[in-house]
């Protein structure tokens, strides 16, 4: 893959929502299912119907490096003051990628374990947008690591 996917997905960021679990049967025979629930389900499937017409010919195989820049709304108590650009409140950075991640997973990469690098980034800002770029990591990225390893 000479050349990285480069991608926004417009409309507010939505951070992946954490599985829940129901009890199913009663007495000794009951147990719990963990399901995803259904705004998250929606949320991946908006996320991958637009990301859909990004995806390369064939699932990209080898290690990859995920960059994903959130830009999400100032809160009505923000409006005016611009010098506060990093939302330091919930939700997490992490739930955010993990729903873009797992979105993309089976359709651009075969696993989200190829995902050896990143980088996120949530910022306030207008529009509110998702913006992803992947690219495949090479023998400079495995020289770049070896300079980590020697720190």
């Amino acid at each position: 893959m000479p050349n990285p996917i480069e991608f926004t997905i417009p409309g507010v960021p939505v951070p992946k929502g954490r599985p829940r679990g129901r009890m199913i049967g009663k007495g000794p025979m009951a147990r719990v299912q963990i399901y995803t629930p259904p705004e998250t389900q929606a949320a991946e499937s908006n996320f991958l119907m637009r990301a859909k017409k990004h995806r390369p010919p064939h699932m990209l195989d080898g290690p990859l490096r995920v960059d994903i820049l959130f830009v999400v709304p100032a809160p009505a108590s923000l409006h005016g003051d611009r010098s506060r650009k990093w939302p330091e409140v919930r939700p997490d950075i992490d739930n955010y990628s993990k729903l873009v991640l797992d979105a993309l997973n089976g359709i651009f990469w075969h696993d989200d374990g190829q995902v050896c690098a990143s980088s996120v980034v949530k910022v306030y800002g207008h529009p509110p947008r998702t913006e992803v770029r992947i690219t495949k990591l090479s023998d400079v990225d495995e020289a770049q690591h070896a300079l980590w390893e020697g720190r």
